[in-house]
């Protein structure tokens, strides 16, 4: 599945929309005023984590390269 897709399918859940980005240029993922998640023009995926989720999973995610 590409990631146009993957964004498609997210803004289909209940409670999120399609939107412009914020954050960058394009389409994003919207729950409430909250933009959650878009694609980067050099086609990664950002997505919005919690600070609860940050804090839980701090160790995990600073040990992942993939993570900034």
């Amino acid at each position: 599945m590409d990631l146009d897709a993957f964004v498609e399918r997210c803004a289909a859940i209940d409670g999120a929309a399609l939107g412009d980005g914020a954050f960058a240029p394009g389409r994003a993922v919207w729950v409430g005023r909250r933009e959650v998640a878009h694609v980067d023009s050099d086609g990664a995926l950002d997505v919005r984590l919690t600070k609860a989720v940050i804090r839980a999973r701090r160790a995990e995610l600073r040990a992942d390269s993939r993570v900034t």
